[in-house]
């Protein structure tokens, strides 16, 4: 396991980003797709996310990757054709999409490979498991999670990052793959509190 988990080398954001990237994925196995692109693209964005990595986790629909809802049912699934309103938002206030984060099947029980940073034997928790994980080795500085009982507070609590839950009904689900509408949620896990406070501020 890397020995720091905000061990940063030196040179331009985009490298650092993606070094630490590969550093840690093999310990934490957080995605199940990268857009190994979007890096480069951290030094260029404006806006008050600029320079910011975002993680979707993959009941999240974005733009060029496809949607597998942690499930071999949609393993051949087509990428989507457009963002859900909350990667739109996000995008639009700068932050990169690198890639998408690993969620348990349809955001309900089965585990997913992911790994606690802090404790490689352990859960990072779900569904929001790659959210976590990532957010909390430092390899992101947000990443979408989503929450019907408590799949958004309990990988952000596992994993040492800043959970961020709103009211219900307070970001659209348009574009988000659907457990229980009544109780389903979007929200962030972040670094901490200035880019939670940054990414809500996004929101239309």
């Amino acid at each position: 396991m890397p020995q720091d988990r905000i061990d940063t080398p030196a040179g331009p954001r985009a490298t650092q980003a993606r070094v630490r990237q590969q550093r840690w994925e093999p310990v934490i196995r957080a995605f199940v797709m990268l857009d190994d692109g979007a890096w480069d693209r951290l030094d260029d964005a404006t806006g008050p996310l600029a320079g910011m990595s975002l993680g979707v986790k993959d009941i999240v629909d974005a733009a060029g990757l496809p949607t597998r809802n942690g499930s071999l049912a949609f393993a051949d699934a087509a990428p989507a054709g457009a963002d859900a309103a909350v990667v739109a938002a996000l995008r639009a206030a700068g932050a990169a999409v690198v890639g998408k984060t690993a969620s348990t099947e349809f955001a309900f029980l089965d585990p997913t490979p992911a790994r606690n940073p802090h404790s490689p034997a352990h859960t990072p928790g779900g569904s929001s498991s790659g959210s976590g994980a990532a957010v909390g080795a430092g390899v992101l500085d947000l990443a979408i999670a989503t929450q019907t009982a408590g799949s958004l507070c309990r990988p952000a609590a596992y994993c040492g990052a800043v959970g961020f839950k709103p009211g219900y009904g307070r970001i659209p689900l348009d574009g988000v793959t659907k457990l229980a509408p009544s109780f389903d949620t979007v929200g962030f896990i972040t670094r901490d509190v200035a880019v939670a406070r940054a990414a809500w501020q996004a929101m239309p």
